[in-house]
C-alpha cells in the first residue's frame, strides 16, 4: 500500500500534505504578522483614506511567502469591500525577453478578465457616458485606446499602460470602485534591463502606473529580490520616488518564528479529534505525545525547528513545508506514528 500523509498524519479533509494553497488558505497567516497587519493593511487603509489608489512594491527571497502575502491582501480587500471596496486581480508574469514590451504584462490580465468582462464593462460605462470616446478622452485616455474601446479592440501597440487606465477609468465609474493589478513574480523584469530602448520603456511605463497623476487604477508588483538587486526597469531612481514607504520586504522567519509557523499549520491542516484517538487506542505512545508537539516528539520538534535557526537561508516558508513533508513521509515509512530526531537524520537533516 503506498504511504499516504494525510492518512498518517490524519490531516482533514481536503489536505494531502503540510502545504499551504495559494488561493484556498488566502484567508489564513501562518507568519509575517506584523508586516501584514502593521505595515500593509495599513498602508492600504491610508490610500483609501486619501482617495488614493493603492500602489505597492512586495520582495523578498524565493519561497519567502510574496504569493501567499498578495493573496492574502486580495482576500482582505473581498472581506472588506464595504469599507475598502476594490476589485483586485492577480496575475503571474509570464515569459519576458529582452524585447519584451509592457504589452506582455497587460495580455495576462487582460485574459484574466475576460472578454465578456471588458464587453459588459463598455456597455455600462456608455450607459453613463452617451459619448463613450469623449468621455475617455476627458479622462486622460489617449485617443487611439478610447477609439479601440468603443470598437471593443482590446490591445494596440505601444498604448499598453492606457489600456489599463481604460478599463481602470470604466471599472471605476460602471461598478464604483478602484480595480489593483497585481503582478507576482517581477524577477522576470531582470531581462529587459539587459536593453537599453526596452529598459528606458518599462521605466516609462511604470512611472505613468506609479504617478500621482494615475488616480484611476492600483498596482501591486512582488519580486524575488534583494533591495539592492531590483532592476532597474522597476526600481530606477524616479519610480522609487514614487513607490516611497510603499515598499515592503517578507523576510526569512527569525528563530521565535519558525515554530510558530509550524504550530500554525499543524492547528489548521490536522485533525486533532482523530489524533486523540490515536492516542486512545493506543497507536501513538502517550508517553511519547504531546499535542503542542505535533506531529513530533518534543526532541524531534526541538531539533527541526533548530535546524531552521542554524540554516538562516533555508528558512523561509516553502522550505519548512518541503522539509515537513520530507521527514514526516520517512516517518511513515519507518511505521512512527510521531517524528523523532531518528527521522530528521535519516532525511538527511
Amino acid at each position: 500500500m503506498p504511504i499516504l500523509l494525510r492518512e498518517w498524519f490524519c490531516l482533514k479533509e481536503g489536505r494531502d500534505n503540510f502545504k499551504p494553497h495559494n488561493d484556498r488558505d488566502s484567508r489564513l497567516v501562518f507568519c509575517h504578522d506584523h508586516l501584514l497587519h502593521d505595515e500593509i493593511e495599513t498602508s492600504i487603509q491610508l490610500r483609501f483614506a486619501a482617495n488614493e489608489p493603492v500602489k505597492m512594491l512586495l520582495l523578498g527571497d524565493w519561497g519567502v511567502g510574496k504569493t501567499h502575502a498578495v493573496n492574502h491582501i486580495k482576500w482582505w480587500l473581498e472581506d472588506n469591500k464595504t469599507d475598502y471596496p476594490a476589485f483586485p486581480v492577480v496575475i503571474e508574469i509570464g515569459d519576458i525577453d529582452r524585447t519584451s514590451h509592457f504589452d506582455a504584462l497587460v495580455r495576462p490580465f487582460l485574459k484574466k478578465l475576460g472578454l465578456d468582462f471588458v464587453v459588459d464593462l463598455v456597455h455600462g460605462y456608455k450607459q453613463q457616458n452617451p459619448n463613450l470616446v469623449q468621455s475617455l478622452r476627458d479622462s486622460g485616455i489617449q485617443p487611439s485606446v478610447a477609439d479601440a474601446f468603443a470598437k471593443f479592440l482590446l490591445a494596440m501597440p505601444g498604448d499598453t499602460p492606457p489600456v489599463l487606465l481604460g478599463i481602470g477609468e470604466m471599472h471605476r465609474v460602471v461598478r464604483g470602485n478602484r480595480i489593483i493589478f497585481i503582478a507576482d513574480e517581477a524577477a522576470k523584469l531582470e531581462t529587459v534591463d539587459a536593453t537599453d530602448a526596452t529598459r528606458a520603456h518599462w521605466v516609462n511605463a511604470n512611472k505613468l502606473i506609479l504617478d500621482d497623476n494615475n488616480t484611476t487604477f492600483g498596482f501591486i508588483y512582488t519580486i524575488s529580490a534583494r533591495r539592492d538587486q531590483l532592476p532597474a526597469a522597476l526600481y530606477e531612481d524616479q519610480l522609487r520616488n514614487r513607490l516611497g514607504d510603499n515598499v515592503h520586504e517578507l523576510q526569512n522567519l527569525a528563530p521565535a518564528d519558525v515554530g510558530s509557523f509550524v504550530t500554525r499549520l499543524v492547528q489548521e491542516f490536522v485533525d486533532e479529534d482523530a489524533v486523540n484517538a490515536l492516542v486512545a487506542s493506543g497507536n501513538i505512545a502517550a508517553s511519547d505525545f504531546q499535542w503542542a508537539n505535533y506531529p513530533f516528539t518534543s526532541t524531534g520538534r526541538a531539533e527541526f525547528v533548530d535546524y531552521f535557526n542554524r540554516s538562516q537561508e533555508d528558512a523561509k516558508p516553502r522550505d519548512i513545508c518541503s522539509k515537513l513533508d520530507d521527514v514526516a513521509f520517512v516517518a511513515a515509512k519507518m511505521e512512527k506514528r510521531l517524528i523523532d530526531p531518528s527521522c530528521l537524520r535519516a532525511a538527511k537533516m
